[in-house]
């Protein structure tokens, strides 16, 4: 945080990026280092720096004051989760592999909000994401033999913990 680093975040950037484009796609590989399975890792090490209410961790990821390009990744994060979900359909019967990848931006989201960060609050607020915990929430996403109840109940608790992530602290 005490000198430019553009090309970590930028990285970063990309790699969602690719994801979201192969999300589009739909398509599932257990052996995918570059696809959902990898941008699922890189989530889960960006959200253990948010670990703990790290308030300055938790506003890095939304903006780099030292870099010279400011990198949103929550951003990028909240395009990822609208991509895999605005279609009611596409959640019915989603493979439990995808419900993990929605699970792990919800928590990576989650993380990044609790504390609470106002400032990622206030952007997360601005964005789709509340649209998308509630279709989450209200969809008929289990289906026999394409899901489990289980990954269906685990997407709704981190919906359910994001929206709560979000009311905390001020009242704006």
């Amino acid at each position: 945080t005490k000198r430019p680093n553009d090309s970590f975040f930028i990285t970063c950037r990309d790699y969602i990026r690719k994801s979201v484009d192969e999300s589009s796609k739909y398509v599932v590989e257990e052996d995918d280092d570059d696809g959902i399975l990898g941008v699922k890792q890189l989530l889960e090490f960006l959200r253990l720096w948010a670990e703990g209410h790290n308030h300055d961790m938790q506003e890095l990821l939304r903006e780099q004051p030292c870099n010279r390009k400011n990198i949103n990744l929550l951003e990028d994060a909240c395009s990822l989760l609208l991509d895999m979900t605005k279609e009611v359909a596409k959640l019915r019967g989603m493979p439990d592999e995808e419900l993990e990848q929605v699970e792990s931006i919800l928590e990576f989201l989650v993380e990044c909000t609790q504390g609470p960060c106002v400032g990622n609050q206030e952007f997360l607020a601005s964005t789709n994401v509340i649209e998308d915990c509630k279709r989450l929430l209200v969809s008929r996403v289990y289906k026999l033999n394409c899901n489990s109840p289980h990954y269906v109940a685990r997407v709704r608790n981190q919906a359910c913990a994001l929206l709560s992530a979000m009311m905390e602290g001020p009242e704006s």
